[in-house]
């Protein structure tokens, strides 16, 4: 399996998660990024969890702050002294010098060395060339993700435990790998975010829901989904217990007046504290 594939997991699993939740009352998440991103459908479930994925919950992570990383003042990238290096597996080959997030056999992600396919920076435009499809075009120590864009995939610094993100931004967990992606983060239901931005929720490298900003979609509440992006401002991509993987409202548990009259906040799947309406 490719790295891309593996990362690519994360959203779809999520879905297929939560569902398993709720039918057969396991809550396990042990997937991985998602599809070069962590981004996508939230899954329906009994039990919270929602990580930009599929059916869960999501809820609001704190923005650690680490030397390196983006920039909160200026949104430059100050590249660590070798994140590889200082998690104890150094890249002394010259041949494999990019600090990147790879594969395992067994399913799962680490930190390891490989040779760089590009020096895309800091939320530039990235891929995976189909010659090396482990291997994104982003720098070292960042990771190709398709969250928080409105199309295609930009570059995240990798965090970690040991190497939280800078202030203004929380770390989406890859599984239970220890490792994540910086993304901007905000206050869900408050919003902070850009033009063309929404407040959506993933879960960070503690399982703690954060809200991060998430580009807004055309998607009108109830129409098929594949991420959140997908989706109109106030809505994230579920998989409801009618069916299918839709549009619904993001909701807070406990909270009063998130969801129509007589519609319940149902929890997402590992995403605690929040939940979307349960469509009728």
């Amino acid at each position: 399996m490719s790295l891309q594939q593996t990362l690519s997991i994360r959203t779809a699993s999520v879905v297929l998660l939560a569902m398993a939740t709720f039918t057969a009352g396991c809550s396990d998440d042990s997937g991985t990024p998602e599809e070069m991103g962590s981004e996508g459908s939230t899954t329906a479930s009994t039990s919270s969890s929602t990580s930009g994925e599929s059916a869960g919950s999501s809820s609001s992570g704190e923005t650690g702050s680490s030397s390196g990383g983006a920039s909160s003042d200026t949104g430059a990238y100050v590249p660590l002294d070798d994140l590889c290096a200082m998690s104890g597996t150094p890249c002394t080959d010259p041949a494999e010098a990019k600090c990147a997030i790879v594969a395992i056999d067994g399913g799962g992600v680490e930190l390891g060395c490989v040779a760089p396919t590009g020096d895309a920076g800091l939320e530039e435009a990235c891929e995976y060339p189909k010659e090396s499809p482990d291997v994104d075009t982003c720098a070292s120590e960042m990771t190709c993700l398709n969250t928080g864009t409105a199309e295609g995939t930009a570059c995240r610094r990798i965090c970690t435990g040991e190497f939280p993100c800078d202030g203004g931004f929380d770390c989406l967990g890859f599984g239970d790998s220890g490792l994540g992606a910086c993304l901007p983060a905000c206050e869900p239901f408050e919003d902070g975010c850009g033009a063309d931005q929404q407040c959506s929720v993933l879960t960070d490298l503690e399982g703690e829901s954060f809200g991060y900003c998430e580009a807004v979609g055309p998607g009108a509440l109830g129409e098929d989904c594949i991420y959140n992006r997908d989706c109109g401002d106030g809505l994230l991509c579920v998989a409801p217990l009618a069916g299918g993987v839709t549009c619904e409202i993001l909701c807070r548990i406990g909270v009063d007046g998130d969801c129509p009259e007589d519609v319940l906040c149902l929890p997402l799947l590992d995403t605690p504290g929040y939940g979307f309406c349960n469509p009728a």
